[in-house]
């Protein structure tokens, strides 16, 4: 019997399914969605394309190499032709009657005419090998652009992958912070806070809200400090979910170079990266399937980890309450 196709249900089956990661797995389900139907309608685009650029380039070779030197030998013929009625004209016009003069230039202008009217279609001709070489070339160019979205597909989706973990990320710290806020509470660092910003909070829900969105933005702007976090403070080790941290480390620096350097390794990368990676300045980190595919997959991993282990140690205490 053939294997049973892996589904989303499947990969997120092993933990309870609750926020922030519910919101996570329909992000990423609807962004690779979205990639299938993007890559569907590029293939497709791409048939159109090259179908017509392939009948377009038949029809200039033929006007190339059949129509228009076809045509270019009538009109020799007939440029002989009229050469040799004169010559005979010139040879037989003191022996000729008036009828037989009269039938000569009968005769030459009806091979001129129809001189004039084969050199009108060269030029046609010649016209339309122009035109459809220059829609050719538009083809051509239009099949490179479907290429391009192809290319750009990929980064496009692994930054707003990443986009959608960091967001995971934060809202499971704001859930834990609100259980567990002893990161903030047993706290002496100082915080300035405006007096509008005091006036429009709401109580004391509203001061805490405002001081764990604080702590979020500062988590957020040390990596190392957010990570050990989630292990000093909250006992989610992200080691022991068995994804290697370095590679979370070199997609975050990934993304990074390609929302800021297109894609461009810069020193930033390097620092963020560390000495693992293979890449050097000035290269073009690629987004290849195998890449793209990967990050979700150690991304995902990873999630449902962190998700579990917050969900017996931190959020099985808020459901105990309701």
């Amino acid at each position: 019997m053939p294997k049973k196709q892996l589904s989303w249900d499947d990969i997120f089956a092993t933990t309870p399914l609750s926020e922030p990661l519910t919101t996570y797995k329909d992000n990423i389900k609807a962004i690779f969605d979205l990639i299938g139907t993007s890559l569907g309608a590029i293939e497709r685009k791409e048939k159109s394309t090259r179908k017509l650029l392939e009948d377009m380039s038949g029809f200039v070779e033929e006007l190339a190499n059949d129509t228009i030197p076809n045509f270019t030998g009538m009109r020799d013929e007939q440029t002989r032709f009229l050469h040799e009625i004169r010559e005979a004209k010139k040879r037989l016009a003191p022996e000729m009657s008036e009828e037989s003069l009269i039938q000569f230039e009968t005769m030459t202008e009806k091979a001129n005419n129809l001189r004039k009217d084969i050199q009108n279609s060269i030029r046609s001709a010649k016209r339309d090998y122009k035109k459809y070489s220059l829609r050719c070339t538009e083809l051509a160019q239009r099949l490179e652009s479907h290429q391009l979205e192809r290319q750009l597909l990929r980064p496009m989706s692994f930054v707003y992958l990443v986009t959608v973990w960091d967001a995971f990320i934060f809202d499971t710290a704001r859930k834990i912070l609100h259980v567990h806020p002893n990161l903030i509470s047993d706290s002496t660092s100082k915080t300035e806070v405006s007096k509008s910003d005091l006036w429009s909070l709401n109580g004391a829900n509203g001061l805490h809200d405002y001081l764990i969105e604080i702590e979020i933005r500062n988590l957020d702007s040390e990596r190392k400090k957010l990570i050990d976090c989630f292990k000093d403070y909250w006992g989610i080790d992200w080691e022991q979910s068995q994804v290697s941290l370095n590679d979370i480390k070199e997609i975050r620096a990934r993304r990074d170079i390609w929302v800021h350097n297109r894609g461009i390794v810069n020193q930033q990368y390097l620092s963020m990266a560390g000495d693992d990676t293979a890449l050097k300045r000035r290269q073009l980190a690629e987004i290849t399937d195998a890449y793209l595919f990967g990050s979700l997959a150690k991304l995902t991993k990873l999630a449902i980890y962190i998700h579990k282990v917050a969900h017996e140690k931190h959020y099985s205490k808020i459901e105990s309450q309701q």
